[in-house]
């Protein structure tokens, strides 16, 4: 018998009021002013101290930790938005300080730029009894929830496209 331990769960779920938190987003767009981040992104907040998530999302993505952790005891630590010109990317990094990271694709085309997720068993990458990929691309789809581990190494591919994509991250820890 051959037992696949140490698996890492991602969550992927849809927002069910697409309109209402599209206008909240659209709103609190229009309020940031964007900062440079490592010459690859822009973000709204370089310190990572804001929480922008409006109420409607915050009740929406109750639901999705709920499904995805059975956990309700949980605080946001901070958000974020996300924008990618054409030509920029974000390296792969972590929020190992945060129990639960997320992300929402605000504004995409589904072609700007992939996330992707690198094993984090790191010495699988040099073992010949590793056959799963080490890496795993997930296409950006407008009005979609990603919840993943905040350990977990990620970033986002190169927008290749002429378009714009936003997004809003956000990072939580569940009450201890």
């Amino acid at each position: 018998m051959i037992k696949d331990i140490f698996p890492t769960k991602i969550y992927e779920g849809e927002v069910s009021s697409y309109a209402t938190i599209q206008e909240e987003f659209a709103e609190i767009e229009r309020g940031i002013k964007w900062h440079n981040l490592w010459d690859t992104h822009l973000i709204s907040d370089p310190n990572f101290q804001e929480k922008i998530l409006p109420p409607s999302f915050t009740k929406e993505l109750r639901n999705h930790i709920w499904n995805y952790t059975g956990n309700e005891g949980w605080y946001q630590q901070a958000s974020w938005m996300a924008r990618l010109e054409p030509g920029h990317y974000a390296h792969a990094h972590h929020h190992g300080h945060a129990d639960l990271s997320g992300v929402y694709y605000y504004k995409t085309t589904g072609d700007d730029g992939d996330l992707f997720f690198q094993t984090p068993n790191l010495a699988s990458t040099t073992s010949v009894w590793s056959n799963q990929p080490h890496t795993i691309s997930m296409k950006p789809e407008q009005g979609k929830i990603i919840l993943f581990p905040g350990y977990l190494m990620h970033g986002i591919r190169t927008n290749t496209t002429p378009h714009t994509r936003l997004s809003v991250s956000f990072n939580m820890r569940f009450d201890r």
